[in-house]
C-alpha cells in the first residue's frame, strides 16, 4: 500500500477561507504503469482531473465521449490480474444512454429523493443507502451536482472529496444495460424518472476503476465523505445500551447530521430486514404515552434501499395495531406515512439488536475547509503548523485514498497500518490532544473540538503514519 496522506482541518464558520491556508504542491508519485491497468490506474486517473468541464456543458452540440471511463468492458471489470472476476458475465453488456433511453426522465424526476433509490445486481447498498441520507436534505444534496440540466453532450458532474481534497467527477449518461431483461444492469431509475442514482453509482464506480470494484465492499462513510467529506463518527451498537443509542441518533437528527446504520451480517436477521445492509436514518420520535405517564417510547425512521418495506416484522411496522390505540396520538406524534416505501419506524430497543452499527457525519455547512497533502511519509513524522486568530470551533482529520480505489490483489485486507495524531501550542511540550488508530473507519475524525472552541494561537500538529 502506498502511503499518502492528507490533512484536513474544518473550521467554524467565523474564520474566513484561505485558499492559501495549509497548502502544498509536492512531487506526484510514480505511477508504476504495467500494461494498461496497475495498481494505482483509478488513481492516476484521478490525479489526471477532469475534463473542461464547463464548456462540455455548455457548447457541446454532440455526445461526449469519456476515454477514461469508456462505454466498454474495462469500465464494468478489469484483466483477471486486478479483477475478482465477479462481473465477467456482463463484460460485453451493451450500454444505453439514459436521456435517450428514458427520454421524459430528468436528474432528480418528480418526486421526493428518497424514493428514487433501486439497487442493481452489484451489492452496493452502503452507496445507496449513504446516497440517501444525504439527499434527505435537498439543499445539502444538489450541492454534490455540477449542473442539473440535460445537455446535448449527455454528461454530468459532482463535486467530490478524494482523500479530503475538493474536485470534479465528470461523467456521461452511458450505462450499461441488459437486452434480456429489458432493464438496467446496476442501479436503475426512479420510478419518477430521475437519473441520479445511476449516475452517482458511474461516478463513484469511475473514482474506483470500475463496476466491480464498487460491488466488491464498502462502507456507508465511504459515500457519505466522497459527496461531503464530513467528519464520521462510528458506534458499535454493542458497547451502548438502547436508550444511550437514541440519544446519539435523536441529537444528530436534531443537528441534520447524516447518519446511516447497518444490519448484522448473519444468514438471517431480525424483523425481516436486509443482512449487512446500510439503511438511512431519517427520523426519530419520542412517543408520548399521554394517557397512562408511562415514559416516551422511542422510535428511530429509517429508508432501506429498496422501493418497498420488505415485510418488515417489527412492533411498530406501518399495519401494527400499536398505532391506533385509541387512548393515544402515535400516528399523529410520529407523522405516520402508510405506504409500502421502504420507510419504516422501528423501537430503540429492537434497533440495537437488528443494527450493529451507525455512522454519524456532522455535516456543518457553515464550516470551512483546509488540506495539506503529504506523499511518501513512511513512518516519518509530519509537522503542520496553523494560527487561529480567534477561539474557534474545528476537527483535525487525517485520510488516505480509499482502499477500494486498488485492484482487489494490490491491497492488504484488512489494510494495516497505525496512525498517531498529536495536537500541541507551538513550540510547547504539553499534548493537547492525541489520538491513536488503526482503523480505517475511525481515522477520519481524529481531532475535535466542535462546541469547545480551540483558544486563539498557534498550534502544532505531529502526524505519524505506519504501514
Amino acid at each position: 500500500m502506498i502511503s499518502i496522506t492528507t490533512l484536513t482541518l474544518l473550521i467554524g464558520s467565523s474564520l474566513q477561507s484561505n485558499k492559501n491556508f495549509l497548502q502544498k504542491t509536492l512531487a506526484e508519485l510514480n505511477s508504476g504503469q504495467n500494461g494498461k491497468f496497475s495498481c494505482t490506474t483509478a488513481i492516476d486517473r484521478w490525479k489526471a482531473g477532469p475534463d473542461q468541464y464547463q464548456s462540455i456543458f455548455n457548447s457541446a452540440k454532440t455526445e461526449w465521449v469519456d476515454t477514461q471511463f469508456p462505454a466498454d468492458s474495462t469500465s464494468i471489470q478489469w484483466v483477471k490480474q486486478f479483477s475478482a472476476d465477479t462481473l465477467n458475465n456482463y463484460k460485453n453488456a451493451k450500454w444505453v444512454k439514459l436521456g435517450q433511453a428514458f427520454p421524459t426522465g430528468s436528474l432528480f424526476g418528480s418526486q421526493n429523493y428518497l424514493s428514487d433509490v433501486d439497487m442493481g445486481i452489484l451489492n452496493d447498498g452502503y452507496v445507496l443507502g449513504g446516497a440517501i441520507a444525504v439527499a434527505k436534505d435537498e439543499e445539502r444534496f444538489k450541492k454534490v451536482f455540477v449542473n442539473t440540466q440535460k445537455n446535448l453532450a449527455g454528461a454530468y458532474g459532482f463535486n467530490i472529496w478524494v482523500r479530503g481534497i475538493p474536485t470534479i467527477q465528470v461523467i456521461n449518461d452511458n450505462v450499461p444495460y441488459d437486452n434480456l431483461k429489458n432493464d438496467l444492469i446496476f442501479a436503475d431509475i426512479g420510478s419518477d424518472g430521475s437519473y441520479w442514482v445511476p449516475l452517482l453509482e458511474k461516478a463513484w464506480a469511475k473514482t474506483l476503476g470500475n463496476y466491480e470494484q464498487v460491488g466488491l465492499d464498502g462502507n456507508a462513510s465511504d459515500i457519505i465523505s466522497y459527496l461531503t467529506n464530513v467528519p464520521i463518527t462510528t458506534y458499535n451498537t454493542a458497547n451502548y445500551q438502547a436508550s444511550s443509542i437514541f440519544e446519539i441518533i435523536d441529537s444528530a437528527n436534531d443537528q441534520n447530521y447524516i447518519i446511516t446504520a447497518q444490519t448484522l451480517k448473519s444468514k438471517i436477521c431480525p424483523l425481516n430486514l436486509i443482512c449487512g445492509q446500510t439503511y438511512a436514518i431519517i427520523n426519530t420520535v419520542a412517543l408520548d404515552q399521554k394517557q397512562n405517564f408511562a415514559k416516551d417510547i422511542n422510535l428511530i425512521q429509517l429508508k432501506s434501499i429498496q422501493k418497498t418495506d420488505g415485510k418488515f416484522q417489527g412492533k411498530w411496522n406501518d399495519d401494527s395495531a400499536l398505532w391506533t390505540k385509541s387512548t393515544e396520538t402515535y400516528t399523529k406524534q410520529a407523522k405516520l406515512d402508510k405506504k409500502d416505501d421502504g420507510v419504516f419506524w422501528i423501537e430503540d430497543q429492537e434497533f440495537i439488536t437488528a443494527f450493529g452499527f451507525v455512522q454519524v457525519g456532522a455535516y456543518r455547512p457553515s464550516w470551512k475547509f483546509s488540506w495539506y497533502s503529504q506523499i511518501g511519509d513512511l513512518g516519518n513524522v509530519g509537522y503542520y503548523f496553523f494560527s487561529l486568530d480567534s477561539p474557534q470551533n474545528l476537527d483535525i482529520k487525517i485520510d488516505f485514498y480509499n482502499p477500494n480505489m486498488y485492484p482487489i490483489s494490490c491491497r492488504d485486507s484488512p489494510l494495516q497500518f497505525k496512525a498517531t495524531v498529536t495536537l500541541r501550542s507551538s513550540g510547547a511540550a504539553k499534548v493537547l490532544h492525541q489520538s491513536i488508530t488503526k482503523n480505517y473507519f475511525d481515522i477520519q475524525s481524529v481531532v475535535s473540538f466542535p462546541t469547545s472552541p480551540l483558544p486563539a494561537g498557534k498550534y502544532k500538529v505531529d502526524i505519524q503514519v505506519d504501514w
